[in-house]
């Protein structure tokens, strides 16, 4: 396959006559991708990895392109399909001076907001201000059912005030998007950086931290798990059996065939605290650390477990090739989940510009793609994404997957972006 260099003449100057934005050059971005899914559909997964749970043969190839910018930089919060659109709430918007212009002030951050929702029409490419979320929701969790967008919990004010609501946004007949209240959790559920799912009628909540820990310098103890069953007049949360992943965060998630998948997720290593904050007193460049893959002390985990509300049980699934915590999921034919995207503690590179430095190459975090089947329980491998974000936000509407906003390393909005990925779905 060959791509054209005519699509932009500066690709190796590395000026952004072609971007979407003064910090990345999606045109050349998009190319270098397109070459390396190339490279990697000829380089088996079985290459790197062994084991009854690889897979040769990915189940869709993906060609990327970019939708209209989201109005304001986001990261963290809830984000999912509904009909043909991609919906957003809760979590941290940045309130720009002057959107799509570079900060007056390089040390100057944006405003932050966590009173913010928008609406992202996949058909038109256009985006909706929506109703305000009823409480501010900042590290929150949620998830989606066909209709209904669900906020669970969140971070309380300077990690002191534990945050019960919950809260679900859905559209009316006559097409307007409407807030109501969900029942409180009960005292001590509540919890930041957890997950959440819509599986076979119950709203289900695991992982995550609870308020006191927003310095984790010992080990915590895993936070009860929760379910809610929406269908029920009068309702209320029941606990249910504790997550077997133990104490972690903000795992990938998904719900295929009516039940909770859970990917990998982070938890502090506590024994190697001590030494990371020695390697950072020694004050050298951070690609230095980043780049051998000790970016902070915590711990990226690999283990897999789906939860069955029927049964009301927890199970093990096959572990991921790849540690993976705060990427995005995508759900296919209600058989696979593809992760978008992880931290990896391993940064990634593309053509732009990071903040207070030379023009030429803005920073992400880990770009993998890969594919989980939940029927012969096996990984492989899709190929690398445009851009990777963490915290950011994906869904499909049966012909392109698209992911939106989230947490880039590259410094800009607070370290929030605006870029819409969308990619063209090709089965195989």
């Amino acid at each position: 396959m060959r791509v054209s260099m005519r699509l932009c003449s500066h690709i190796i100057t590395a000026t952004m006559a072609c971007a979407s934005s003064h910090w990345r050059n999606d045109t050349a971005n998009i190319m270098a991708t397109t070459l390396w899914d190339e490279i990697l559909a000829a380089r088996p997964l079985s290459w790197d990895f062994s084991g009854s749970m690889i897979s040769d043969s990915p189940p869709v190839k993906l060609k990327w392109s970019m939708g209209t910018d989201i109005p304001l930089p986001m990261k963290d919060g809830v984000g999912c399909m509904i009909g043909n659109e991609m919906v957003l709430a809760g979590g941290l918007w940045c309130d720009l001076k002057t959107p799509g212009q570079p900060d007056p002030d390089p040390a100057d951050n944006c405003p932050i907001r966590a009173d913010v929702a928008y609406s992202y029409n996949t058909k038109s490419d256009s985006w909706t201000r929506l109703p305000s979320p009823p409480y501010n929701a900042t590290r929150t969790q949620g998830a989606c059912s066909d209709d209904s967008l669900y906020l669970i919990s969140g971070r309380g004010d300077n990690h002191q005030t534990e945050k019960l609501e919950s809260a679900k946004l859905t559209k009316s007949p006559s097409g307007e998007w409407q807030w109501s209240w969900l029942p409180k959790l009960p005292v001590g559920a509540g919890r930041y950086l957890g997950i959440a799912g819509v599986a076979d009628q119950y709203l289900v909540i695991a992982a995550g931290s609870d308020q006191s820990s927003a310095s984790k310098e010992t080990v915590l103890a895993a936070m009860p798990a929760y379910r809610l069953h929406l269908a029920a007049e009068g309702s209320q949360w029941e606990r249910i059996p504790d997550f077997p992943g133990g104490a972690l965060d903000d795992p990938n998630a998904a719900v295929v065939g009516g039940e909770l998948y859970t990917f990998g997720g982070w938890r502090d290593n506590c024994d190697a605290t001590a030494a990371f904050s020695q390697l950072r007193a020694l004050g050298l460049p951070a690609v230095v650390a980043k780049g051998n893959g000790i970016d902070n002390s915590q711990h990226n985990l690999r283990q897999a477990y789906k939860y069955s509300p029927e049964s009301n049980l927890w199970s093990k699934l096959a572990d991921s090739p790849w540690p993976v915590e705060q990427g995005g999921t995508v759900v296919l034919s209600d058989r696979y989940v593809l992760h978008m995207g992880s931290t990896h503690l391993v940064d990634s590179f593309r053509v732009g510009q990071d903040k207070g430095a030379p023009p030429g190459v803005v920073t992400y975090y880990g770009d993998n793609c890969f594919a989980y089947d939940i029927q012969s329980n096996q990984y492989s491998r899709i190929g690398k994404l445009p851009y990777g974000v963490i915290t950011g936000h994906w869904g499909t509407n049966g012909t392109h997957i698209f992911g939106i906003g989230g947490e880039p390393s590259h410094g800009w909005n607070n370290n929030m972006e605006t870029a819409v990925q969308v990619a063209a779905l090709h089965w195989n």
